[in-house]
């Protein structure tokens, strides 16, 4: 199994261009968007025990609009139907520097929600997955365009 995504950008940002070679019959999984939520984060992000970090983790997802999938140029249909949310994780010990700008060691219990598609092997060749959704409550979009490239196995 491969886990591809894009990355979250300010909107308006150019696509997300990636490439991978991935051998015949491996599944893909495709984030189309996520957030979570923590007890370390502040707010909107924050939660302080589990059921407020769910709250907190669907009210940002349900911020999300114009969710969009296509493979091969056939968009994929009945989007929000694969929306899930995590259980309760913990996540850390953070190193130095990281992007949440927190002390090095921190950790934090945590939920994330989001779209998530797990998508059968694709046929041997080239293929083009486009995903997108728009976040315009923060101004943040997912415009992702992954060129994926189904090798056969060596004889």
């Amino acid at each position: 199994m491969v886990f591809l995504g894009g990355p979250v950008l300010p909107a308006g940002s150019p696509t997300a261009e990636l490439a991978v070679t991935i051998e015949p019959g491996t599944p893909l999984v495709l984030p189309l968007v996520t957030v979570e939520c923590s007890v370390f984060e502040g707010p909107p992000f924050h939660g302080d025990d589990e059921p407020s970090l769910r709250a907190c983790a669907n009210d940002l997802l349900d911020l999300v609009s114009d969710l969009s999938a296509e493979i091969d140029g056939r968009p994929l249909n009945n989007l929000e139907a694969y929306r899930v949310e995590s259980p309760l994780f913990r996540w850390g010990p953070l190193p130095a520097d990281n992007a949440l700008g927190a002390p090095e060691g921190t950790e934090s219990d945590a939920v994330a929600a989001g779209y998530f598609l797990l998508l059968p092997p694709l046929s041997v060749g080239v293929h083009e997955i486009t995903s997108g959704a728009a976040i315009d409550s923060f101004g943040l979009a997912v415009d992702t365009r992954i060129t994926v490239t189904v090798k056969p196995r060596p004889r």
